[in-house]
């Protein structure tokens, strides 16, 4: 069993299914201590932390989507800790027929550092999310707020608190976020692979 160090950044994956594609958001959190979890207790932690945010979302999106796997791997240390199940499959309840599968919600988060922005891509909204123009209604709006506030706030193992930010890792650089915004128009998810999203 391993340990995450105080000052050690973990880089963790969510994988969600759309359909037959995979959709993955990434997370860098950095332990900002005071102290040392072991590799299970710090998954755990963080875990509890994506099933409350991504929980936010179902009622938006289409049942199509649905939670999968988390990976996890220790940057600083340069070691992967595992995939882990989520808590419980997170599945879309929307009631009406999917959008494109390339239209996603842009969730961002600023740092104070010159172009280093965190940006997160929801996909798997439905027809009944927009009023039209692209634009999105205020229930997935409300959701997406409280799903950026869940992430924004980090998560705590014990007595360690887990920042999460972006990560630069030629020069071991964790940046933190400091505040989320929700872009009320929706976005098109261009993928850098075939069926997978970032």
């Amino acid at each position: 069993m391993g340990t995450v160090l105080s000052g050690d950044v973990v880089l963790i994956k969510a994988v969600q299914r759309l359909g037959s594609e995979k959709v993955i958001n990434t997370f860098y959190v950095l332990n900002d201590g005071p102290g040392n979890s072991t590799d299970e207790t710090a998954k755990d932690a963080a875990l509890a932390w994506l099933q409350t945010a991504y929980g936010f979302l179902p009622g938006s999106l289409t049942p199509e989507w649905s939670t999968d796997i988390v990976q996890f791997y220790n940057m600083t240390q340069d070691r992967p800790m595992g995939d882990e199940p989520w808590n419980s499959t997170i599945t879309g309840t929307g009631g009406s027929e999917s959008m494109p599968y390339q239209m996603a919600a842009l969730v961002t988060f600023p740092t104070e550092v010159k172009r280093s922005l965190g940006k997160k891509y929801i996909a798997g909204f439905t027809e009944g999310d927009s009023p039209g123009a692209g634009v999105l209604g205020p229930a997935p709006i409300a959701n997406l707020v409280s799903f950026a506030a869940e992430i924004l706030s980090g998560f705590n193992q014990s007595a360690n608190l887990y920042a999460v930010g972006n990560y630069r890792e030629a020069l071991g650089t964790f940046i933190p976020y400091v505040s989320a915004l929700v872009d009320v128009l929706l976005s098109t998810q261009r993928r850098r692979k075939p069926g997978i999203g970032e």
